[in-house]
């Protein structure tokens, strides 16, 4: 019971990283192809392997998304996805700028006359 509960944790946590990931501006948009595709694939009336084949018609589907939001993962910048698991876990605040976000600039100035 406790592997299960820990599997579906870890699912939990995968959703969670991924959705926040999709939103992120700093991810490739062609790595944010990948979920709406595998979505897409799912809802599409021709499967590898046909939906009337009770259990391995829906078991084509979710083993395309997993491997979708895996590779997703993959293809998402290690930084970023560094920083997002660090959100989730409380060791950063969620009101904190991300790093390198570009909206801070410092530098030096003078006035000229």
């Amino acid at each position: 019971m406790l592997m299960r509960l820990g599997s579906l944790m870890g699912l939990w946590r995968k959703g969670r990283l991924t959705w926040n990931l999709l939103w992120d501006p700093r991810v490739p948009s062609a790595a944010k192809m990948m979920i709406p595709g595998a979505l897409l694939y799912g809802l599409m009336p021709i499967d590898l392997v046909p939906d009337f084949l009770l259990a391995l018609g829906q078991l084509d589907d979710l083993t395309l998304l997993l491997l979708a939001v895996t590779l997703f993962l993959r293809l998402a910048p290690a930084k970023v996805v560094r920083e997002h698991l660090e959100r989730q876990d409380g060791r950063r605040p969620p009101h904190e700028p991300p790093q390198g976000s570009g909206k801070v600039i410092d530098g030096d100035y003078r006035v000229v006359e």
